[in-house]
């Protein structure tokens, strides 16, 4: 029998958000910071991710907490990294990115 994968989906990295090229960061589904992405997973949502600013409502929370203002919020932008259809291994590699 074969060994069933769990994976901790508050640690899977949803979204990478650049402020600027010095502060960057992972979020989780709830868009709560899980920490820095590594320049592997910037690259990954570079090229992989779904680019979107972060000047809509379901982003205050977060703009609140890193003191973004309108205007920065205009400017930044964030990726999307899932589209729903990942495998557990798409998943964890993400996570260990």
């Amino acid at each position: 029998m074969g060994c069933v994968m769990s994976i901790d989906k508050s640690a899977v990295p949803y979204y990478v958000l650049l402020v600027d090229e010095h502060m960057h960061y992972k979020l989780n589904e709830r868009r709560e910071i899980i920490g820095e992405p590594s320049d592997d997973l910037i690259a990954f949502a570079k090229a992989n991710g779904t680019r979107f600013s972060v000047d809509v409502s379901a982003w205050d929370r977060v703009a609140k907490d890193l003191g973004l203002s309108p205007i920065e919020r205009e400017r930044h932008c964030c990726y999307l990294l899932i589209k729903g259809q990942e495998s557990d291994d798409e998943l964890q590699r993400l996570i260990d990115m």
